[in-house]
Protein backbone atom coordinates (compact mmCIF):
# COMPACT_ATOMS: atom_id res chain seq x y z
CA UNK A 1 0.00 0.00 0.00
CA UNK A 2 2.59 2.18 0.75
CA UNK A 3 4.48 1.71 -2.39
CA UNK A 4 1.50 2.85 -4.58
CA UNK A 5 0.68 5.55 -2.35
CA UNK A 6 4.34 6.95 -3.10
CA UNK A 7 3.82 6.36 -6.75
CA UNK A 8 0.77 7.81 -6.79
CA UNK A 9 2.52 10.79 -5.38
CA UNK A 10 1.74 10.68 -1.82
CA UNK A 11 4.37 10.20 0.75
CA UNK A 12 4.27 7.13 3.34
CA UNK A 13 3.28 9.59 6.01
CA UNK A 14 -0.01 10.86 4.32
CA UNK A 15 -3.19 8.63 5.43
CA UNK A 16 -5.38 10.26 2.66
CA UNK A 17 -6.52 8.43 -0.04
CA UNK A 18 -7.40 10.24 -3.10
CA UNK A 19 -10.79 8.99 -4.61
CA UNK A 20 -9.62 7.80 -7.77
CA UNK A 21 -8.13 4.68 -5.67
CA UNK A 22 -11.34 3.67 -4.51
CA UNK A 23 -12.53 1.08 -6.72
CA UNK A 24 -14.88 -0.76 -4.43
CA UNK A 25 -17.93 0.95 -5.25
CA UNK A 26 -19.93 0.51 -8.31
CA UNK A 27 -19.91 4.14 -9.54
CA UNK A 28 -16.31 4.01 -10.02
CA UNK A 29 -16.24 1.20 -12.41
CA UNK A 30 -17.04 0.69 -15.43
CA UNK A 31 -19.24 -2.02 -15.41
CA UNK A 32 -22.85 -1.15 -14.47
CA UNK A 33 -24.81 -3.65 -11.81
CA UNK A 34 -27.61 -5.47 -13.50
CA UNK A 35 -31.69 -4.36 -12.75
CA UNK A 36 -31.81 -7.06 -10.74
CA UNK A 37 -34.67 -5.69 -9.11
CA UNK A 38 -36.54 -4.27 -11.54
CA UNK A 39 -36.42 -7.93 -13.75
CA UNK A 40 -38.07 -9.01 -10.98
CA UNK A 41 -41.20 -6.90 -10.49
CA UNK A 42 -41.49 -6.73 -14.08
CA UNK A 43 -41.67 -10.35 -13.95
CA UNK A 44 -43.87 -10.35 -11.02
CA UNK A 45 -46.40 -8.23 -12.68
CA UNK A 46 -46.88 -10.02 -15.41
CA UNK A 47 -47.44 -12.76 -13.81
CA UNK A 48 -49.80 -11.31 -11.52
CA UNK A 49 -51.44 -9.65 -14.84
CA UNK A 50 -51.57 -13.13 -16.52
CA UNK A 51 -53.21 -14.65 -13.39
CA UNK A 52 -55.62 -12.29 -13.10
CA UNK A 53 -56.87 -12.86 -17.02
CA UNK A 54 -56.64 -16.30 -16.36
CA UNK A 55 -58.47 -16.84 -13.27
CA UNK A 56 -61.83 -17.04 -14.54
CA UNK A 57 -61.20 -19.43 -17.03
CA UNK A 58 -59.37 -21.99 -15.06
CA UNK A 59 -58.46 -21.13 -11.61
CA UNK A 60 -56.38 -23.81 -10.90
CA UNK A 61 -54.43 -23.52 -14.06
CA UNK A 62 -53.61 -19.73 -13.09
CA UNK A 63 -52.76 -20.42 -9.76
CA UNK A 64 -50.25 -23.03 -10.88
CA UNK A 65 -48.67 -20.74 -13.91
CA UNK A 66 -48.13 -17.57 -10.94
CA UNK A 67 -46.11 -20.58 -8.62
CA UNK A 68 -44.42 -21.80 -11.94
CA UNK A 69 -42.94 -18.13 -12.76
CA UNK A 70 -42.58 -17.67 -8.82
CA UNK A 71 -40.60 -20.98 -8.93
CA UNK A 72 -38.18 -18.71 -11.71
CA UNK A 73 -38.37 -15.10 -10.24
CA UNK A 74 -37.46 -15.60 -6.71
CA UNK A 75 -33.95 -17.99 -7.23
CA UNK A 76 -32.86 -15.48 -10.35
CA UNK A 77 -33.39 -12.51 -7.45
CA UNK A 78 -31.24 -14.40 -5.11
CA UNK A 79 -28.59 -15.39 -7.72
CA UNK A 80 -28.90 -11.22 -8.69
CA UNK A 81 -27.94 -10.36 -5.33
CA UNK A 82 -25.25 -12.42 -4.24
CA UNK A 83 -23.75 -12.34 -7.63
CA UNK A 84 -23.17 -8.89 -8.04
CA UNK A 85 -22.47 -7.82 -4.75
CA UNK A 86 -18.63 -6.81 -5.31
CA UNK A 87 -17.63 -5.17 -8.42
CA UNK A 88 -13.85 -4.71 -9.88
CA UNK A 89 -10.66 -6.39 -10.38
CA UNK A 90 -9.27 -6.16 -6.77
CA UNK A 91 -12.65 -8.25 -5.57
CA UNK A 92 -11.75 -10.66 -8.26
CA UNK A 93 -12.20 -13.60 -5.57
CA UNK A 94 -15.26 -12.45 -3.64
CA UNK A 95 -16.71 -11.88 -7.56
CA UNK A 96 -16.08 -15.80 -8.17
CA UNK A 97 -17.09 -16.62 -5.05
CA UNK A 98 -20.15 -14.82 -4.38
CA UNK A 99 -20.94 -16.19 -8.37
CA UNK A 100 -20.82 -19.18 -6.93
CA UNK A 101 -22.95 -19.00 -4.25
CA UNK A 102 -25.22 -17.72 -6.19
CA UNK A 103 -25.67 -20.23 -8.39
CA UNK A 104 -25.60 -22.72 -6.58
CA UNK A 105 -28.32 -21.10 -3.86
CA UNK A 106 -30.26 -20.89 -7.18
CA UNK A 107 -30.19 -24.11 -7.96
CA UNK A 108 -30.75 -25.05 -4.52
CA UNK A 109 -33.72 -22.98 -4.62
CA UNK A 110 -35.44 -23.53 -7.71
CA UNK A 111 -35.15 -27.58 -6.50
CA UNK A 112 -36.85 -26.90 -3.34
CA UNK A 113 -39.11 -24.47 -4.67
CA UNK A 114 -40.51 -27.44 -7.29
CA UNK A 115 -40.47 -30.11 -5.12
CA UNK A 116 -42.19 -28.03 -1.97
CA UNK A 117 -45.08 -26.79 -5.09
CA UNK A 118 -45.49 -30.77 -6.23
CA UNK A 119 -45.13 -32.49 -2.60
CA UNK A 120 -47.54 -29.94 -0.87
CA UNK A 121 -50.03 -29.61 -3.82
CA UNK A 122 -51.28 -33.32 -4.89
CA UNK A 123 -53.91 -31.07 -7.63
CA UNK A 124 -51.49 -28.91 -8.95
CA UNK A 125 -51.50 -28.77 -12.97
CA UNK A 126 -48.12 -30.00 -13.80
CA UNK A 127 -48.20 -27.75 -17.78
CA UNK A 128 -49.08 -24.64 -16.40
CA UNK A 129 -46.55 -24.91 -13.65
CA UNK A 130 -43.27 -25.40 -16.04
CA UNK A 131 -45.05 -23.65 -18.34
CA UNK A 132 -44.63 -20.41 -16.14
CA UNK A 133 -41.61 -21.75 -15.29
CA UNK A 134 -40.78 -21.10 -18.91
CA UNK A 135 -42.83 -18.00 -19.71
CA UNK A 136 -41.12 -16.25 -16.55
CA UNK A 137 -37.75 -17.23 -17.40
CA UNK A 138 -38.45 -15.57 -21.08
CA UNK A 139 -39.44 -12.72 -20.23
CA UNK A 140 -36.41 -12.50 -17.61
CA UNK A 141 -33.89 -13.33 -20.52
CA UNK A 142 -35.44 -10.63 -22.68
CA UNK A 143 -35.79 -7.86 -19.89
CA UNK A 144 -31.81 -8.51 -19.17
CA UNK A 145 -30.84 -8.44 -23.09
CA UNK A 146 -32.83 -5.12 -23.56
CA UNK A 147 -31.52 -3.19 -20.43
CA UNK A 148 -28.12 -4.44 -20.26
CA UNK A 149 -27.82 -3.41 -24.16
Amino acid sequence: MRAALEVAGYSATERRVPWRCVVNKAQHTGIPRPPVYRITLVQVAVLAVLTAILWPIWPAGAAALFWGGMVEALPRLYFGIYAFRFVGARQARQVMASFRRGQVGKFVLVAVLFGGLFALNKSVAPAAVFGGYVASWLLGMILSARWLR
